[in-house]
């Protein structure tokens, strides 16, 4: 059975990721508002889903306004946290702004489960 990589994605960096995973394992890629909308998943299909997910970065300009202002209202009160470490202090500033930090070698380990899911169907 061939690799079906549904993803979703709000600001693309999780198309991005799907889109490398789907190429790496010779796989086809689907939107889930697709997917659910025509119930395009056979039986066989559902269960063998897993779920992933890669942090690519963020994007304050492709988000809807309410998860925009949230981040924004987030970001303003934990800025304000009195004994962040200087790790947590690091991550406020960088999600106070827009950022890309996907690469393509994050998808590496989910292409190799992949793979071995593959090598288990065919034993």
């Amino acid at each position: 059975m061939k690799t079906l990589i549904i993803y979703t994605s709000q600001t693309g960096f999780t198309k991005r990721y799907a889109q490398w995973l789907a190429d790496r394992v010779g796989g086809d890629l689907l939107d889930l508002k697709d997917a659910l909308l025509h119930n395009a998943l056979t039986d066989a299909q559902r269960e063998y889903i897993k779920v992933f997910y890669c942090q690519g970065g963020m994007s304050y300009e492709k988000m809807n306004a309410p998860t925009r202002i949230t981040m924004k209202m987030f970001v303003s009160a934990v800025r304000n946290k009195k004994d962040a470490t200087e790790e947590q202090k690091e991550m406020f500033e960088r999600m106070a702004s827009s950022y890309d930090i996907s690469d393509i070698k994050y998808i590496e380990p989910i292409a190799a489960y992949l793979a071995g899911m593959d090598e288990e169907k065919a034993v």
